[in-house]
């Protein structure tokens, strides 16, 4: 979600976002959690996700926490060690009749 820029900015590459875009992101985030909960089958994946992946039993109980605990510089550090357009790969995937006319 954070990452979405036109193709030529690297803003997010190298982690420069302002605080402004990171709290919508996080509202963001939180309101589509909190619609969700609002399904008993969502409810229901959840429990089925953390018994699958072992994870712990509060993880959907601290999601929201870790969500907003993100700040700027975290953002900043994961996008200069993750996101580096130099050894991004670019795969295409359709019929080679359609892409020959793309």
């Amino acid at each position: 979600m954070l990452l979405r820029r036109s193709s030529g900015d690297q803003q997010y590459e190298r982690g420069k976002i302002t605080a402004e875009e990171l709290a919508t992101a996080k509202a963001v985030y939180n309101g589509v959690f909190a619609m969700r909960m609002e399904n008993p089958q969502t409810t229901a994946n959840y429990a089925t996700t953390i018994l699958i992946n072992g994870l712990p039993n509060d993880f959907y109980r601290t999601y929201l926490q870790k969500i907003n605990a993100v700040t700027v510089a975290d953002i900043k550090r994961v996008a200069q060690k993750y996101l580096n357009s130099a050894d991004t790969r670019i795969v295409v995937v359709g019929k080679l009749q359609w892409l020959k006319t793309a």
